[in-house]
């Protein structure tokens, strides 16, 4: 977890200058409860990765390099990710749908996500949800949560699956 180091010193800082002179900003609204982590663990059919369980005890409701409403990267809390799930489903036809999907990410001022697709109890991919797609040809971007948050924190504001 070394993005937590990291991801601290920005949050610390609330708001930087991109290279276009952009003031980006960073918000964390706090941990998540045990209560709310049960929650979750019960209403979905599979097990959510436990890199990404751990980081909803830290920063729950998170969002990084938020410029305005154009552009960055709003954490789904765990209060909310059951409702924002079944509301994107909602937009797709039921046969289109990949019931291992689960978004925990909403890419600011496009319409995309990112998500897990889990494979088994102990494997899941980070996987790109690009809503031009049908859920069942989104690309897997990474298979570690800590490992995108890594690079993500890393590279900026740029979606680094993008360019690679």
């Amino acid at each position: 977890m070394i993005y937590k180091e990291k991801l601290s010193e920005l949050l610390k800082k609330k708001t930087i200058v991109s290279n276009e002179g952009l003031r980006l900003s960073f918000v964390n609204r706090g941990p998540a409860t045990e209560l709310e982590i049960e929650n979750l663990s019960r209403t979905f059919d599979f097990r959510l990765p436990a890199e990404y369980l751990d980081f909803l005890l830290c920063y729950n409701g998170l969002e990084l390099y938020k410029y305005e409403d154009v552009g960055g990267f709003e954490f789904f809390d765990a209060s909310n990710l059951i409702e924002q799930n079944d509301s994107i489903r909602g937009d797709y036809d039921p046969v289109d749908w990949d019931s291992s999907i689960i978004l925990f990410c909403r890419i600011i001022g496009e319409g995309n996500y990112l998500g897990f697709r889990i494979k088994n109890e102990n494997q899941y991919e980070v996987v790109d949800c690009f809503h031009e797609s049908l859920p069942l040809e989104w690309v897997a971007i990474v298979t570690s949560f800590d490992y995108f948050l890594n690079r993500l924190i890393e590279t900026g504001d740029e979606k680094f699956w993008l360019k690679e």
